[in-house]
């Protein structure tokens, strides 16, 4: 049960394995899990909500919304940023929601937060423009628009790490008279930084731990 709580991908069920090999309750596991993604989401609460805001990126026509710009979006997405703040440093008591408390975190504590996830963000969409063929029309600022656009499409897919939707979204709003083939291998290369070479490493990992395991307890 608690497995599933920590989340649906492998990824959650083999930290949870291990929290529990550990000793960890399960309610401090749900902690946890609900602290790094809060994490994740606050930074992309600011950014990306700041971006579709203020920079708003065209919408490709693949992908249907009730709203032709990503403005209405990155207002809702402050908003929520806002409403989260409030909680913190205004209410300051544990928010209830059908049974599940939302405990207060120090301010100290969810700015660090932003800062930690929103580097992450930031660093991601600039090793992707680094590996995109320069070109005059395609800025920092303007990757950054619909790189976060890609991310949460691919998420909200349900497709494991958005393949394919990333990257038919990136190849729909880069500068149309770029190289599709250039662009192709970037996001190629972009995959294995970000993905395969992180799998790799952590399964490689996983493989050695579980054999000391598997030696100590035989």
């Amino acid at each position: 049960m608690i497995c599933l709580l920590c989340g649906r991908s492998r990824k959650g069920s083999i930290r949870c394995h291990y929290y529990l090999r550990k000793g960890i309750k399960g309610t401090d596991i749900i902690h946890i899990v609900t602290f790094c993604f809060v994490t994740f989401w606050l930074g992309f609460l600011i950014l990306g909500g700041t971006i579709f805001l203020f920079l708003p990126p065209a919408v490709p026509e693949f992908i249907h919304l009730p709203f032709s710009t990503l403005q209405p979006l990155g207002a809702l997405l402050l908003l929520a940023l806002g409403a989260y703040f409030f909680i913190i440093l205004i209410h300051k008591q544990p928010l209830s929601v059908r049974g599940w408390v939302i405990p207060v975190i120090p301010a100290r504590v969810t700015l660090a937060q932003m800062l930690v996830s929103a580097s992450e963000w930031l660093i991601g969409a600039a090793v992707l423009f680094v590996l995109l063929p320069h070109h005059p029309q395609l800025t920092y600022l303007h990757l950054l628009s619909f790189y976060f656009l890609a991310h949460v499409s691919g998420l909200m897919s349900q497709v494991p790490s958005g393949l394919g939707v990333f990257e038919s979204i990136v190849l729909a709003l880069v500068p149309g008279d770029m190289n599709p083939p250039t662009v192709v291998g970037a996001l190629l290369l972009y995959r294995l930084i970000f993905s395969l070479l992180p799998l790799s490493a952590a399964g490689s990992l996983l493989f050695i731990r579980e054999l000391r395991y598997r030696r100590m307890t035989v």
